[in-house]
């Protein structure tokens, strides 16, 4: 019979056994027999001994058929699985008499059941994680026991070699399991020869300290990866072709895993490459990024190629592994190293359309084609292997990424390409975009170097301080501006804004806009006309736009400051002892306000007063505004920042010492005092004494000007037709200055409180009526003359003699 079958008295006692016990286990009856009773039996396998003859007894003692699956050790010291049976022989009674039992070899069928379940447990382990590593090493671990005792994963690496990844168990001697793993087998072959040619290889009788082995290779669907070993010893058991067919399905299995995680790996890599080339507009920086991503992970050193206006190779940028390679990247970086009769055939193999790998390349060769001051450096670079991608973007050869190996046992190789394709085209729209907006960025700086103030008004008792700082994130240049100029009359024009947006566009808005405030000052310098005027041009030439100002009018003899704001961070000031406030205004955006919103308010100045403008960068640079105007108003209380007269720098250097995100500007006006070359005379229109005495004092201090003939004529006319004026229709107290700045034309200022009026440029209709005409012969007369209203009424006439003063002496009546 196929069975072993064996035959028991009724108390248990063994009495006979058939021919294929004796066959398969190679004892004799005596030994069988204290095999059956022994808890140390040469026979049952050490694990399955105790829970056979617990069951074997418990159906003696109760009579009943009794059924185990156990493992019986065979004449050859392998063990294999056996379904036991025993079941009572009973007489006509009802008696026990005997007990007949089997051994039924069920060894195939437990294999395949193990083997399954161990490829159903293996293949969720190899498409639970795309971390290869860490998915190898659980292969490993997994195929012990339950397939062999070792087990070892070995990768092919680009110089041919078998490196083994992953072992199991992990702390085996790593000198013994390399032994098995790399030897050549009795056979005269290695795992290394298994996995060039793809061939199995199965011992089953290997040389110690192996029982049995198993090398299979990992074979995916274009190239072989390595090699997967399982190996025998301490269990004695022999590895047959059953074991080789499932560790080639294993094997297949890796082989499909090991691809699925290289495959993520160039998608991470790819999306760190286009995260890292979409941080930067710089084509320096962006470029430094490619080849840091190569190097070293890919490569031990990458240039970047790119062509010169005449079509010449020079390197863009290079990066290489060893630090001590610098000084001599940094002598390479920039160069155009061919010699001239190779210029041609360098730019040829730049341009490329196809990526060119050469997997081995003589140095020497190389050299021969640079100029001779760049030989030493080629040849200390020491390039072995190539591959070379062209950057393309929109149909345009920009250049070409090239990486190297310099270890003759590294070489690239077409499975190289498309990871290296994949990088070169992103690095080529992320180095053209870059190329493209330092083009334009260049243009917008001359643009905003345009509209930025060459110098700031020197005006004695008043200090201005400024400062542009560009954001350092690389962003395009942006449209914030400030501006501060002085009128004919001595009045101090400020502005300050910030287009929305960034790039050319915002930087011609920013000049129009800086110009447009400016250029209305000049003919009617009142904040809420200069506003309403901006917003009307940057509707009229460029909708949908927003722009935020704020402008503003100062006026040191009157000692006032008007202003008008649309939609810009309120202006702060520090008053002299140390308060701060903002001046209050409102108003929406130019581009959003209806005609006719813009307000002018008016203010009065306090002595020792520090006045800042900015731009929202200034508060905004931790994205929370609050908390920056915060310690904006924190450090203007410092002393420290009013007694310095660069206070403008001072503010940024506080605030923003690590830099910003975005543009920057700060505009400070310090107002110390009264300027010193003013004269100034009160009388009242009623006291025709005091007047004449104002005027002829007035001649007296233009005498001492060394004005005199036609131009100190002039001058007095002009005075007087202004006294005729205020006495006629400004009855009450007047107030007369002359201011005298250095070589400036003197300007002549008349303050009233009458009902106001408005200076009409022309005669009047009846050429014989005495009103209008004075007013008009001043405007012709002076070299510039406005009126405007006062805070609280009345007027403020200004006249800018058409006289030069080489005074310096301070002016006082």
């Amino acid at each position: 019979m196929p069975h072993v079958v064996w035959v028991s008295a009724a108390d248990g006692r063994f009495e006979w056994f058939n021919a294929r016990w004796y066959t398969y286990t190679g004892l004799g009856f005596e030994q069988t027999v204290a095999a059956f009773h022994n808890e140390r039996s040469a026979v049952f396998h050490a694990d399955d001994v105790d829970a056979f003859l617990a069951g074997w007894y418990d159906a003696l003692r109760k009579g009943r058929p009794f059924e185990i699956e156990t493992r019986l050790r065979g004449v050859d010291g392998v063990y294999r699985w056996f379904l036991a049976r025993s079941s009572p022989v009973v007489d006509q009674a009802g008696r026990i008499v005997q007990w007949l039992g089997t051994f039924t070899d069920i060894d195939d069928r437990k294999h395949a059941e193990a083997q399954s379940l161990y490829l159903a447990a293996a293949s969720e382990v190899l498409g639970s994680s795309l971390d290869l590593t860490a998915t190898l090493r659980e292969l490993a671990e997994l195929a012990v026991p339950a397939m062999a005792d070792w087990c070892s994963v070995l990768l092919l690496q680009r110089d041919g070699a078998l490196t083994p990844v992953a072992y199991a168990p992990d702390d085996a001697d790593r000198r013994q399991l390399a032994a098995i793993f790399t030897e050549p087998s009795v056979e005269g072959l290695s795992a290394a020869d298994v996995a060039h040619t793809g061939k199995s290889l199965l011992i089953s009788q290997a040389p110690a300290p192996a029982r049995s082995l198993i090398t299979v290779a990992l074979v995916g669907r274009s190239r072989i990866y390595g090699a997967l070993q399982l190996a025998t010893g301490p269990s004695g058991r022999v590895l047959d072709a059953r074991d080789l067919r499932t560790a080639e399905t294993l094997a297949a299995r890796a082989a499909t895993a090991i691809e699925n995680a290289r495959l993520y790996q160039q998608v991470q890599f790819a999306a760190r490459a286009g995260e890292a080339l979409a941080e930067s507009l710089d084509s320096e920086t962006t470029m430094r990024r490619v080849l840091d991503l190569i190097v070293p992970a890919l490569a031990d050193w990458a240039v970047i190629d790119l062509f010169d206006e005449q079509g010449r190779v020079y390197i863009g940028a290079m990066v290489h592994a060893d630090p001590a390679m610098a000084p001599l990247v940094a002598r390479l970086t920039g160069a155009s190293t061919a010699r001239p009769e190779f210029s041609e055939l360098v730019a040829t193999a730049v341009r490329a359309p196809a990526t060119t790998v050469t997997p081995q390349i003589d140095p020497n060769v190389v050299a021969t084609l640079v100029l001779p001051e760049y030989r030493d450096a080629m040849l200390a670079l020491d390039g072995r292997s190539s591959i070379l991608v062209p950057l393309r973007s929109g149909g345009r050869a920009l250049g070409a990424l090239v990486a190297y190996f310099t270890a003759s046992t590294r070489r690239f190789s077409d499975e190289d390409v498309p990871m290296f394709e994949e990088v070169a085209r992103r690095a080529a729209v992320a180095i053209e975009n870059a190329q493209l907006y330092e083009s334009e960025r260049h243009v917008a700086n001359a643009f905003q170097r345009a509209a930025l103030p060459s110098s700031l008004p020197v005006l004695e008792g008043v200090t201005f301080d400024a400062v542009y700082v560009a954001a350092r994130n690389e962003a395009q240049v942006g449209g914030d501006w400030y501006d501060a100029v002085r009128l004919p009359d001595g009045r101090i024009v400020v502005s300050i804004g910030d287009v929305a947006g960034s790039g050319l566009e915002a930087a011609v808005i920013m000049a129009a806009m800086r110009q447009i405030l400016r250029g209305v000052a000049h003919v009617y310098a009142d904040p809420a006309t200069m506003i309403d005027a901006a917003d009307r041009t940057l509707k009229a030439e460029h909708p949908g736009r927003i722009v935020t100002a704020v402008a503003a009018v100062f006026d040191p003899i009157a000692n006032t400051l008007s202003y008008a704001n649309a939609g810009h961070p309120r202006p702060l000031v520090r008053a002299a002892d140390g308060r701060v406030h903002e001046l209050p205004s409102e108003g929406l955006p130019l581009g959003l306000r209806d005609r006719g919103d813009a307000e002018t308010r008016v203010v009065p100045l306090e002595r020792d007063a520090l006045f800042v403008f900015f731009t929202d960068g200034l508060t905004e640079s931790t994205r929370d505004p609050i908390e920056g105007e915060r310690l904006l108003r924190t450090a203007l209380a410092s002393p420290a920042i009013v007694a310095r007269r660069d206070a403008a720098v001072a503010l940024y250097d506080t605030l923003l010492a690590a830099g910003t995100h975005d543009d920057v500007v700060v505009l400070t006006m310090h107002v110390a005092g009264e300027p010193e070359h003013v004269s100034r005379w009160h009388f009242e229109t009623g006291d025709a004494g005091a007047a004449r005495a104002t005027r002829e004092s007035f001649a007296q201090t233009l005498a001492r000007m060394g004005v005199n003939g036609e131009s100190a004529f002039t001058a007095e006319l002009i005075f007087s037709e202004l006294l005729g004026n205020v006495v006629r229709y400004a009855p009450g107290a007047v107030e007369v200055a002359l201011e005298c700045a250095g070589r400036l034309p003197p300007v002549l200022h008349f303050f009233d409180r009458g009902p106001g009026f408005d200076v009409v440029p022309r005669l009047p209709t009846d050429r014989l009526s005495e009103r209008g005409r004075g007013l008009f012969l001043v405007w012709s007369m002076a070299e510039d003359f406005s009126v405007a209203k006062r805070p609280g009424g009345g007027s403020h006439a200004r006249a800018v003699l058409p006289v030069r003063s080489e005074a310096r002496q301070p002016l006082r009546s």
